[in-house]
């Protein structure tokens, strides 16, 4: 009763379909019989969802420019949590991918730096961070 399409999604072939209402109407011609046999064939011939691999999530990534000359460690906070993203070195440029348990809960996100062979520990303000943003931080030199 049901075929494959080309496009690779299941549908029903209408003669095929027409002939089993016809052979669901008893021979007294009960309506009834061939409306529910009309609407259990309808249910079975639309397009069902292709299955395969879903759609990938956009990636939400962290470029951070570094104009000092100390490397930094780069972390990001999130509910109270730390999560070290990597580090950047001194006078250079990374680009992070944030995972994606980091935007699950809330978006309100901070970032930490850390210079390695420093003492001082700068946080940026909490910023709103949606799947798929390009955040750019840039680090001064001192």
């Amino acid at each position: 009763m049901l075929m494959l399409s080309n496009k690779g999604l299941y549908t029903c072939s209408p003669v095929m379909a027409f002939e089993h209402i016809v052979s669901l109407v008893s021979p007294r011609g009960r309506m009834r019989d061939a409306l529910l046999g009309l609407a259990l064939l309808s249910a079975g011939c639309g397009h069902a969802a292709r299955s395969g691999m879903p759609e990938p999530e956009a990636k939400t990534t962290v470029r951070v420019r570094n104009q000092n000359f100390l490397d930094m460690d780069v972390l990001v906070l999130q509910g109270g949590q730390r999560i070290r993203l990597g580090m950047v070195g001194g006078l250079s440029t990374q680009v992070f991918t944030l995972p994606d348990y980091v935007l699950r809960g809330s978006q309100q996100l901070q970032f930490e730096l850390h210079p390695i062979g420093g003492r001082a520990n700068p946080r940026t303000e909490t910023i709103s961070v949606q799947p798929g943003d390009e955040v750019e931080l840039i680090v001064p030199p001192l």
